[in-house]
């Protein structure tokens, strides 16, 4: 039995081990637990859940065919049996993504909590618009992936086999950055590239992009620090990552402490995009916090110092 591949994906080491294990067990059983793979933006669950789809096999040895499908071009019930079930289901051993699934709409949803009911089996006929349609999931698995799994029924998400993702190490980060560049880097210029990837692969594998597009600019072979300073410069590379908008909040909240309805008036944003948007990644690196009215910590002061 060939282990699942996880060969281009670093860290997230629980995810793995448990993915090893669900892949394991469905050797000998055919039959997967409906996951959902949860975790931030940019943090790989497409991609480990591409890795385990592509390895569940027919039980010829053939591979079974993979798709992914974006919950948001499901617009109800109608658009899902009357569109993804005979393209992709029917009659087919298939292992489906339900990528951004709290996109799901409200009746579809509910018919799930039908359909990955599977207590009396590993199989469901589910009656819509007077057709059956008929769900083997020993011929095809599902999984879900979601930034946001507040968004689902919650009866859903009891149907459903959790996977969350963690944030990357900066060691995981650095290997990232590597591979997806196009030279060789002093160790030093690497692992400060790495902090300004913001714990995400994702924002990794951009940041490679930058530096493969500085390097072919600058001709050089080697990412030695005196390119890492001047790259910080032509590209307005922040320290942590840090977008324009966070260094400005937390420049306006040098002199004290302010209400989100000042800070708004500030920087020229409604509260709602500050509080959901831009405080998101100060809170969550400990540079400022919130009692009522917003203060930055002394984490946060030494990251804007220069600035």
């Amino acid at each position: 039995m060939k282990e699942v591949d996880f060969s281009g994906l670093y860290g997230q080491k629980q995810v793995k081990e448990r993915l090893k294990f669900y892949h394991k067990a469905f050797c000998a059983t055919s039959e997967t637990p409906f996951l959902a793979f949860i975790g931030g933006a940019g943090s790989g669950k497409t991609e480990f859940a591409k890795k385990l789809g592509k390895s569940l096999l027919k039980k010829n040895g053939e591979k079974r065919d993979f798709f992914a499908v974006n919950c948001s071009t499901i617009k109800n019930n109608a658009s899902f049996f009357d569109g993804v079930y005979p393209k992709y289901i029917a009659d087919k051993e298939v292992n489906i993504l339900l990528d951004e699934c709290h996109n799901l709409p409200a009746d579809l949803q509910q018919s799930f909590l039908t359909i990955f009911n599977t207590e009396k089996g590993h199989t469901r006929d589910f009656v819509y618009d007077n057709m059956e349609y008929h769900f083997n999931f020993k011929k095809s698995s599902f999984f879900f992936a979601t930034t946001e799994p507040q968004s689902l029924f919650h009866a859903l998400k009891d149907r459903l086999t959790r996977i969350d993702f963690a944030p990357y190490e900066n060691e995981d980060m650095m290997n990232i950055v590597n591979d997806w560049s196009d030279c060789d880097f002093e160790d030093e210029a690497l692992a400060n590239l790495a902090k300004t990837c913001r714990g995400s692969a994702r924002s990794c594998t951009k940041r490679a992009g930058d530096v493969n597009k500085y390097i072919a600019a600058e001709r050089l072979v080697r990412f030695e620090m005196k390119h890492w300073l001047d790259f910080c410069k032509v590209t307005a590379t922040l320290p942590y990552g840090l977008e324009q908008t966070e260094l400005q909040l937390l420049k306006a909240l040098m002199d004290g402490p302010k209400k989100l309805q000042a800070l708004s008036s500030i920087l020229g944003m409604t509260p709602s995009a500050l509080r959901l948007d831009t405080e998101t990644y100060l809170l969550k690196k400990g540079f400022m916090y919130i009692d009522g009215p917003r203060h930055i910590t002394r984490k946060g002061v030494n990251a804007i110092k220069g600035f």
